[in-house]
């Protein structure tokens, strides 16, 4: 082990959670050998936390992981889902933002929670477009059944980030699901398979459609993964609204998904995959890697063979704290080389 460097660690801890230098409060305790200790380091980093700069940097994370700031055009025909404009998008984008400032900084703070809750932050104008209603011009708390809502997997803006102008996407739906949420990677396709709409026979539902297009064998090796996921949320149109049919034909949500280990795990709809998902450990630790290389800006495998289980024990120790995860990293960051894991 090497003789911890105060300095050093304080600058580590800055980078990691400001992207910034320390304050005098940081320097001061490095000056003084107040961080050769993980509980002083941890400590600075429980500080650190309440800082805007911290809010502003895990709010940064959650547009990288959930792919919110691509060039991705949100309109959709005018025709089809009149009331929906570019207000709308801004509405749904503010509603995404509150939900994970909700969920992230609360005192539980839980992981599983940005997954499973059945409640959304909706204005008078958006709460029109989604059946409900809210009072006033702000926005407000509104429940849904929670069969129809489940965290940030049914959120609208997402919802209607991956889908057509026209219609829900499950290949879109399903890249996002496989990659992002089961942490899954995904080869490029062998050859180039457009999706062309208007080829297609016009009485077929959006699920009928894309099986026909993805049925050839080259396609399942990638697709079999994409299309059970992104079935399973065909229960939401392309504004991420709830729906019973498509096309005159009852909507089937229904999936059989192969794990990663091989299971086959049937899935009824968007709450039995969110449900699935928040307690797999695959998507669990997923979701700390992600963090883990938006926060230090460098893949959580380069500190160590054991650095992923680690991180992901504290985490279930914590009951899925996204707060203490965030300390758990940055700590685990600044004192690599200097300390023994914690048990």
């Amino acid at each position: 082990k090497e003789k911890p460097d105060p300095h050093r660690i304080a600058a580590r801890l800055a980078l990691g959670l400001w992207d910034s230098i320390p304050d005098d409060q940081l320097a001061k305790a490095a000056r003084e050998g107040k961080l050769a200790k993980r509980p002083e380091v941890a400590a600075q980093a429980r500080r650190m936390l309440k800082d805007l700069r911290t809010r502003t940097k895990v709010q940064g994370f959650f547009h990288h992981w959930l792919d919110m700031d691509s060039e991705r055009d949100l309109l959709k025909d005018s025709k089809l889902y009149p009331g929906f404009n570019k207000g709308s998008i801004a509405d749904l984008r503010r509603s995404l933002n509150l939900f994970i400032e909700e969920v992230v900084w609360s005192e539980d703070s839980d992981y599983r929670q940005l997954l499973l809750a059945r409640h959304l932050p909706l204005n008078a104008s958006l709460a029109k477009l989604y059946g409900k209603s809210v009072e006033g011009e702000g926005f407000a708390r509104v429940e849904f059944d929670p069969k129809q809502r489940a965290g940030l997997i049914t959120h609208p803006y997402l919802l209607s980030s991956f889908a057509y102008p026209n219609n829900s996407s499950p290949i879109h739906r399903g890249v996002f699901l496989t990659r992002q949420m089961m942490g899954r990677s995904l080869k490029p396709p062998p050859q180039a398979v457009s999706f062309k709409d208007d080829e297609l026979d016009p009485s077929l539902s959006m699920r009928e459609k894309v099986t026909q297009v993805t049925k050839d064998r080259v396609c399942m090796g990638c697709h079999g993964t994409i299309n059970s996921l992104g079935f399973s949320l065909e229960n939401y149109d392309a504004l991420g609204r709830w729906r019973n049919k498509e096309n005159e034909k009852p909507i089937d949500a229904t999936t059989d998904y192969e794990t990663e280990d091989g299971k086959t795990i049937r899935l009824a709809g968007a709450r039995n995959l969110a449900e699935f998902a928040a307690r797999n450990e695959g998507s669990q630790k997923a979701f700390v890697r992600h963090l883990f290389h938006y926060m230090v800006k460098q893949p959580v495998d380069a500190y160590g063979k054991d650095a992923l289980e680690n991180l992901h024990r504290q985490f279930k120790k914590s009951q899925f704290n996204v707060k203490s995860l965030i300390i758990e990293i940055v700590c685990t960051a600044s004192m690599h080389g200097l300390e023994k894991p914690n048990p």
